[in-house]
């Protein structure tokens, strides 16, 4: 009698197919990728998957197009999810092919970022087309703020909540944003100034639901005695 086999595993193509059909969805009831609250976990497989695949294809066609056009919301998703979780100190594309398992250049780079502006476009998110920065800019903006710049954005609004007891999101956003007042963000790193300036609706419930966590904090640290 033959022993009982285990369930079949999926392949990467499979794979690929589950997340873009429960992540289209949810990328086209947002504004920015980052709103998906897509884990982490899911993001890395899909990028490591999307990079194998683009990698055969490119030996053996001469370009990997086709790969990354077939899941447009697993490309937006672990492209941009890598900035949210790895990007530090203007460095990006190291860390992403690393998360893609694959050794990219910067003709990568050109093709990986194309696609992502059009895939961003086909699923209705905005492509942020006037950044200076083509293909990173897009993609950070996405992102939020990532995790390597919160702590300077925390200090910044713990600040001006100290300087201004009962700051709210919409006084935080009026003080750092209007115009002739971009020097108050300048001691952020330039992903959070750029999301906080560029982020629309977004980025104000970001700052909202930071400015309710402080207090829930502040008020913890309180009943502590401290």
């Amino acid at each position: 009698m033959s022993e009982q086999q285990g369930p079949r595993q999926v392949t990467r193509r499979e794979l690929l197919n589950i997340r873009e059909r429960q992540w289209e969805r949810r990328l086209r009831g947002v504004s920015l990728v980052a709103e998906a609250e897509i884990p982490e976990n899911h993001r890395k497989q899909a990028a490591s998957a999307l990079g194998i695949l683009y990698g055969q294809r490119k030996l053996k066609v001469g370009s990997g197009t086709a790969v990354l056009a077939q899941w447009p919301a697993c490309l937006v998703a672990s492209m941009s999810g890598v900035a949210v979780t790895d990007y530090k100190q203007g460095t990006y594309w190291p860390l992403f092919w690393q998360a893609a398992s694959y050794q990219g250049d910067t003709d990568d780079q050109r093709v990986w970022g194309e696609a992502f502006i059009r895939a961003a476009s086909r699923l209705g998110l905005p492509a942020f087309s006037e950044s200076h920065l083509r293909y990173l800019g897009p993609i950070l903006m996405h992102a939020g703020i990532p995790a390597n710049c919160l702590g300077d954005y925390f200090r910044l609004l713990a600040e001006r909540r100290r300087q201004e007891p009962g700051l709210d999101a919409e006084g935080f956003m009026a003080w750092s944003t209007a115009p002739g007042r971009g020097l108050r963000l300048s001691e952020l790193d330039k992903p959070a100034e750029r999301f906080l300036l560029g982020g629309g609706d977004y980025a104000y419930d970001v700052v909202d639901r930071t400015i309710d966590m402080l207090a829930s904090m502040i008020q913890a640290l309180d009943g502590f005695g401290y």
